[in-house]
């Protein structure tokens, strides 16, 4: 009987440590995978790509380790206090041709421009709220079916010029 209890003993050792193994590989591959999709961001700006391949890849990077539906990412230029459009998306959009139209004062984007980065679990009612410009278009998280988003200001790296803005929805 002994030898029988040694033996279980000996078998379910061996499969905690099988487990904590397999766990320790897809940790460890997960990193790998996550800093491989890192690496081709950096690689545009290593290589000194253009402006916009680097924020496709930042945009293609967003969606793909966060598991979003669709990202946006607007580009501000401060000089002419405007958003550059189209702007970078990855992703499926359901209406392509409505983010071509330009940005207008009183467009949601000037808000979260204004605002620090958010997630917002449940998209709060601004962004479903009937349109304080002159746009008639319905607002793009109706269209888009969007549930939830996060919103990222991007900023330089001393904080004192606002890039843009990722919008990470789900």
């Amino acid at each position: 009987m002994k030898e029988q209890i040694r033996l279980l003993a000996q078998g379910v050792e061996f499969s905690v440590q099988n487990r904590m193994l397999l766990t320790r590989f897809a940790l460890f591959s997960s990193s790998a995978w996550m800093q491989s999709r890192l690496k081709t961001v950096e690689d545009a700006l290593v290589a000194n790509a253009p402006l916009q391949e680097v924020l496709q890849r930042v945009a293609d990077h967003f969606l793909y380790n966060l598991e979003a539906d669709l990202v946006t990412l607007y580009e501000y230029r401060p000089e002419r206090h405007d958003f550059r459009v189209p702007p970078v998306t990855a992703g499926e959009i359901v209406v392509e041709a409505a983010m071509k139209g330009t940005i207008q004062t009183g467009n949601l984007l000037w808000d979260c421009l204004a605002q620090a980065s958010r997630f917002y679990p449940e998209l709060p009612a601004a962004f479903r709220a009937d349109r304080s410009d002159s746009s008639t278009e319905e607002r793009f998280a109706d269209r888009e079916g969007v549930q939830s988003c996060a919103v990222l200001v991007l900023q330089t790296a001393d904080s004192r010029e606002k890039a843009g803005i990722i919008f990470v929805n789900y």
